[in-house]
């Protein structure tokens, strides 16, 4: 019974998570068309177009016909094949996987008593709200070193990401000409 649960909560967490994602490219994509220029306007078209038809795809996907569906590669076989690994390697692995599993289910893969699941809903939400609060230019490097921090990435690999996070939206924005440093907080402060 709980399982069945498990399942249909997950199942309506990714509908939502898709819709919202519909419903986000959707905006970008109508939007585009009050851009003026052309140029300007292809990225944020073609970037809305490719989330609303991917997110429409993914949510529409277990009512395509079964000869569409079963040529579509599963999750798993992008990853190993079990042709690829011998019995002896295959016992190996579910052995290793075992005390990861049994963690999962005690809570100790969690920091500070919150789940991981938690952390990655709420930093969907988060990131862009925060960012079009504050500015993508400020909040991106933040957001990369506390999601790396929590999933507990060593410092070596937390540093430079997190500085690669500034630094890219900041090429990017000298490039462009387009103001990722100030949010919708600086526009109601200076007026």
């Amino acid at each position: 019974m709980t399982e069945h649960r498990e399942n249909h909560q997950k199942d309506l967490s990714e509908k939502a998570l898709l819709t919202l994602m519909g419903a986000i490219g959707g905006y970008m994509f109508i939007k585009s068309f009050s851009l003026s220029p052309g140029s300007v306007a292809t990225f944020p078209k073609y970037t809305g177009a490719a989330v609303l038809l991917g997110s429409t795809f993914l949510f529409l996907q277990e009512y395509m016909p079964s000869g569409f569906r079963n040529k579509l590669p599963s999750g798993i076989e992008l990853l190993d094949s079990p042709k690829d690994i011998s019995d002896g390697e295959l016992d190996d692995e579910i052995e290793n996987q075992e005390p990861a599993l049994d963690e999962q289910e005690n809570g100790s893969s969690t920091r500070y008593g919150v789940d991981d699941k938690i952390v990655v809903s709420a930093t969907i939400i988060t990131y862009p709200t925060l960012s079009y609060m504050f500015g993508f230019l400020w909040i991106t490097p933040i957001m990369i070193g506390i999601y790396l921090y929590w999933f507990k990435q060593p410092w070596k690999i937390i540093i430079p990401l997190t500085i690669a996070g500034f630094i890219i939206p900041y090429l990017f924005m000298e490039l462009v000409y387009v103001r990722f440093d100030i949010g919708m907080v600086h526009e109601w402060v200076m007026g």
